[in-house]
């Protein structure tokens, strides 16, 4: 994995055959804008890491401790991870405070 502010094109983020081993994604960290959904922390296709074309994530959240938190959920998506329900529920609704030290999470399950 190389995390980088670099652009090196489209080109080298699409996996262009299964002989290409180097491919990625983008992480685009912003504000939410007309069109997605009130209250999202960000979005990503299903599987979309290793496609052939340029299919970023996107993440809403303001400061970079939950942008952190953000892209690794939302990247966690794009390798093919999904939700993971409470009981009953569709999504699970994380844990912790993000106070005092201690530490959330909003768990994904891998398929």
């Amino acid at each position: 994995m190389n995390v980088t502010t670099r652009d090196r094109g489209i080109a080298a983020l699409a996996k262009s055959n299964v002989t290409d081993f180097t491919w990625g994604i983008r992480a685009a960290n912003t504000q939410p804008t007309a069109g997605f959904n009130a209250g999202i922390g960000g979005i990503a296709y299903l599987n979309s890491f290793s496609s052939d074309q340029d299919t970023p994530i996107f993440t809403f959240n303001e400061g970079a401790r939950d942008g952190g938190v953000t892209n690794s959920h939302e990247v966690g998506h794009a390798l093919g991870l999904q939700h993971h329900g409470l009981i009953g529920q569709s999504y699970h609704p994380g844990a912790g405070t993000r106070q005092a030290g201690q530490s959330a999470f909003c768990p994904i399950l891998a398929p």
